[in-house]
């Protein structure tokens, strides 16, 4: 007789026994994850042998690929990441480029969240161009990684006037162009990032940028610079006492 967790067997559209003059069988068809760890035990002529049903784990693929290979455009020095699912949350995988391992860094993370699995790099250099392979024990997606230049950030560049001279109490203006109206820039003097104060005035208005030096003094001056996506304009400004403007 045959036992399944101390229930004795029967043949059904589940179980089927057969027997010969020497062996006896028992075939499980459509195996759950509720039978994982089952008792099967047979018995016969006060003779008995025991076994536990142990599952193999599917092996784990890569969801939704299509069998074509994902391609992404990045600027230098922008972030990017590679995105990818697999059909079990519990399955690791291992990112390449190329045919080398990618290792962790300042630059380089993964996470991975339920069945997702990403990549991420910042500040994208030319090096990091190529080819990138996410794999499983059983699977692999490949992405293509192009890294372009950087769209110019500033417009008219070469009308910028970085060289201001201000005048000791009176107000200094420093102005430039952005390519396109809805970039974000921050000023700074010196690398000191500069805010929205009594001193200074922060304007922007569709692709000017201002900065404002209000009531000059002789510790205003020195290198300013507007900076967007990596990119910058600097300008110098020279402060100089009333007197000295009409001099010339």
């Amino acid at each position: 007789s045959w036992y399944l967790n101390g229930k004795v067997l029967q043949n059904s559209d589940k179980y089927i026994i057969t027997r010969t003059q020497t062996t006896h069988s028992l075939t499980i068809k459509r195996v759950t994850r509720s039978d994982r760890d089952a008792e099967v035990k047979f018995v016969t002529n006060g003779l008995e042998a025991t076994a536990k049903i142990r599952l193999r784990e599917e092996a784990a693929k890569f969801i939704d690929t299509v069998g074509s290979a994902p391609g992404i455009s990045v600027r230098l020095s922008e972030k990017f990441e590679l995105v990818c699912e697999v059909s079990s949350e519990h399955e690791s995988v291992v990112w390449k480029k190329g045919q080398k391992e990618i290792r962790p860094d300042e630059r380089t993370a993964y996470t991975f969240q339920g069945k997702q699995r990403k990549l991420i790099i910042r500040d994208a250099r030319r090096q990091d161009e190529g080819v990138y392979i996410c794999e499983t024990k059983d699977d692999k997606i490949t992405f293509h990684v192009e890294v372009k230049e950087p769209e110019e950030v500033f417009a008219n560049k070469e009308k910028v006037q970085q060289e201001v001279r201000a005048v000791i109490s009176g107000n200094a203006c420093l102005s430039c162009e952005v390519s396109q109206a809805k970039t974000e820039v921050k000023w700074f003097k010196e690398r000191k990032q500069i805010t929205a104060s009594r001193k200074f005035r922060l304007e922007s208005e569709g692709r000017s940028r201002q900065l404002i030096v209000q009531q000059v003094e002789k510790k205003d001056a020195g290198e300013y610079t507007c900076e967007a996506a990596g990119q910058k304009v600097t300008f110098r400004v020279i402060t100089t006492e009333a007197e000295d403007v009409f001099a010339n």
